[in-house]
């Protein structure tokens, strides 16, 4: 099995040094996990460890990874990132229950990468 790495080299993508990127560790995944109330999917947790927040081509994808915002109140950008796109969604009038979906990446055009929660 390669690593996000290898199929993104592979695939002529270049990835920044790791001291630059926003990769996530198992604190924040943990975290993010306990919040949501289920596990994240596998290959995904490995590209937040491997890969992180950051864009490839047009899509912005968004790691688990905390920060303090207004003092000290934590937030997290995976769960931040979920709750705009089902805000978005919602005000679009979408017929789909997003209170079940995790939004992990997006584009300029206003698409929204999900996936379904699982119970």
């Amino acid at each position: 099995m390669s690593t996000w790495r290898q199929f993104l080299t592979i695939r002529g993508v270049i990835i920044a040094p790791k001291a630059v990127r926003r990769c996530a560790d198992e604190r924040d995944l943990a975290y993010c996990e306990r919040k949501l109330g289920v596990p994240l999917p596998a290959s995904y947790r490995e590209f937040c460890r491997e890969i992180g927040s950051g864009s490839l081509g047009d899509i912005d994808f968004v790691a688990p990874g905390s920060g303090r915002r207004g003092g000290l109140r934590r937030h997290d950008r995976l769960l931040d990132h979920s709750r705009l796109a089902r805000r978005s969604m919602d005000a679009a009038g979408g017929q789909l229950d997003t209170r079940e979906m995790i939004s992990f990446a997006s584009t300029a055009d206003g698409d929204w990468f999900f996936w379904l929660r699982e119970e």
